[in-house]
């Protein structure tokens, strides 16, 4: 390639960049929350800031919206921490793409129920077309997708079933609440990939060895859903898509034998990557998990 293709290269990227950061737009929301007698704190307070985040998006760009977040409430001891996991995902009309600042609660007690108000501040960019319609399900203890859940208990079997009807690229992690960690579950460590290929129309159950094509059989890892430290945990499973090629997260540690990655890194490079590709697709589950 000559020196003038490259200026004119590395100008068209440029403009390329320039354009895709004028649709990210800075939005706000505030949400009032009455919760039902049998939903604790915890699950109120991650309601309210879901619904903060719908509102702060619909305000921008319009009514039609669904988010996507994480709100995980830790105890340990005597102190209680909060840590906000805001990378959703809109499948109409905007996507949340990162919150700025701590989100700010007010939480008081009227005619004896638990009324949550909160407000947002973050950023969003409007979805000018159709996301790609997946088929993800969560499977628990058998590779079949008969058996979808996200209830679990110690020591179940994890699986997840994909089907995509474009071609594209996969990745699939996993946080632990307890240490605030990412894990990589997908593309295996040992198949030497930054991404898992995936054909249009083929279906995927992944993490068996039973259920995958022979050539990958070795590298096929399978996991356990574990709850440690309290009854009841959450983690959260991110499933990320695209049909443009992207690199996973370096990962420096590792627990249980797995790749892990902090989650403020994590959640650093998953920003960076929604901002520079429109049809990277983010669905995330919260998994439940008792002893």
């Amino acid at each position: 390639m000559t020196p003038r293709r490259i200026a004119l290269s590395l100008a068209l990227l440029f403009t390329f960049s320039l354009i895709s950061a004028q649709k990210i737009k800075k939005v706000e929301g505030e949400y009032t929350f009455r919760a039902p007698e049998n939903m604790s704190p915890a699950e109120a307070r991650k309601v309210a800031l879901e619904r903060a985040m719908t509102a702060a998006i619909a305000n921008k760009f319009g009514t039609l919206v669904s988010q996507n977040s994480t709100t995980v409430v830790r105890n340990a001891e005597t102190e209680s921490h909060t840590d906000f996991y805001s990378i959703g995902g809109s499948e109409v009309k905007g996507e949340w793409i990162r919150t700025i600042n701590e989100p700010e609660y007010d939480i008081t007690y009227e005619q004896g129920m638990l009324v949550v108000r909160v407000k947002v501040n973050g950023e969003a960019r409007e979805i000018e077309s159709a996301a790609i319609d997946l088929d993800i399900r969560v499977l628990k203890n058998q590779p079949d997708p008969k058996y979808e859940s996200i209830e679990f208990s110690h020591n179940d079997d994890i699986f997840l079933y994909f089907k995509s009807p474009e071609n594209g690229h996969l990745a699939v992690f996993l946080l632990d609440e307890n240490t605030t960690d990412v894990s990589t579950l997908l593309p295996y460590e040992t198949s030497g990939e930054s991404c898992y290929l995936i054909k249009r129309g083929k279906p995927y159950i992944f993490f068996s060895d039973k259920t995958c094509d022979k050539s990958e059989a070795e590298d096929v890892e399978s996991y356990v859903m574990m709850c440690t430290e309290n009854d009841v945990e959450y983690n959260t499973l991110y499933v990320v898509f695209s049909p443009n090629r992207f690199a996973s997260p370096i990962s420096g540690n590792r627990y249980l034998d797995v790749p892990t990655i902090p989650y403020k890194d994590f959640n650093k490079w998953l920003i960076h990557n929604r901002k520079h590709d429109k049809n990277m697709n983010v669905h995330t589950f919260t998994v439940r998990i008792k002893k």
